[in-house]
């Protein structure tokens, strides 16, 4: 009879290790998101090992529920040690990541959802309602997270989380399935046309964007990597006034509205058309601007060619895009 009730400790026991191992499937969204040690109990310490955006870990799940009667991660409130931020405290979740437990910054990674990239520059909504158009629009090129697929008149929508590396931290939302591919050569080919849009050398990027033709890629990232391979145009092209060449004092901007809303970039100085807009507080980089003063709205300024470094280009009225003040 001992004996019995002892086995029967032991599988209970058992079964409650294997509860307690549960796991949650998660995505990193952040550029670089770190991965971190306990150092000691209410200290975090960073682990030198960062992920990229799209990187699937798990999660290990504790004795929160959310409002869908999923479990979530324990948040564990710590201090971290770096020589910038020491003192700070955040929520860290605990995550295995390649056979290692680490901790993750609670609000670097979505749960229950899968990565996926922006394969055309895409609105967001804030409900399943097209009506509801957020003010932020996703570059392609942006690493995100999708769950389920909503049908709205006719159209798909995914449920999507994506990382606002201006506010540190993660934004909810919903975007159309067709703007977005989950496939993993997509996402692969994406991350490789990021990388060489930055090179300067024009042999290594050449290189790099021919590697994407060994990859089975869908065709909306073929027509992007298309337009990528075509002959260059200059910036300057879609305007026929004279430009002026910045130098480095002159460069470093950042994208500013009075009341916070969003910032039309377009494709030509006054009335070319917009390609995309960048949100308050975006930091850019102005390669040149327009000869010639405008006047909008009773401010005088010139137009700005900017890079957010992110895939957006474009011009930008001077009023809109100030010197940092960190410059």
């Amino acid at each position: 009879m001992k004996k019995l009730a002892s086995i029967f400790l032991i599988s209970l026991i058992a079964l409650g290790s294997v509860f307690a191992q549960e796991k949650i499937v998660a995505v990193a969204l952040q550029s670089d998101t770190a991965l971190w040690n306990e150092k000691e109990p209410g200290m975090m310490e960073w682990a030198k090992k960062d992920l990229e955006p799209g990187t699937v870990l798990e999660v290990y799940a504790g004795s929160r529920w959310d409002s869908q009667g999923r479990k979530l991660p324990d948040l564990i409130t710590s201090s971290w040690t770096t020589a910038k931020n020491a003192g700070q405290t955040l929520d860290f979740i605990k995550a295995s990541y390649q056979g290692n437990d680490y901790y993750v910054i609670a609000s670097r990674v979505a749960l229950y959802q899968r990565p996926a990239v922006v394969t055309k520059n895409a609105a967001t909504y804030l409900t399943p309602n097209l009506a509801d158009v957020r003010k932020t629009a996703l570059s392609y090129g942006t690493i995100v997270a999708i769950g389920k697929q909503i049908p709205v008149h006719g159209i798909n929508l995914y449920e999507m989380t994506y990382y606002d590396e201006n506010l540190y931290r993660l934004r909810v939302g919903y975007i159309k399935s067709a703007k977005v591919s989950e496939a993993k050569d997509d996402i692969t080919a994406m991350k490789l046309i990021k990388q060489a849009k930055g090179l300067k050398d024009e042999k290594r990027k050449a290189a790099m964007l021919d590697s994407i033709n060994q990859l089975s890629i869908t065709q909306a990232v073929q027509e992007i990597l298309d337009s990528l391979n075509a002959e260059p145009e200059s910036p300057a092209d879609s305007y026929k006034g004279s430009t002026v060449m910045l130098d480095k004092g002159d460069s470093a901007r950042v994208i500013s509205s009075d009341d916070g809303s969003n910032i039309n970039v377009r494709n030509a100085p006054v009335t070319g058309t917009v390609v995309n807009q960048l949100t308050d507080g975006t930091n850019v980089t102005a390669t040149m601007r327009t000869e010639e003063v405008f006047s909008i709205d009773d401010s005088e300024n010139y137009w700005y060619y900017i890079d957010d470094g992110n895939g957006t280009v474009g011009w930008v009225f001077g009023s809109y895009c100030p010197l940092r003040a960190e410059w």
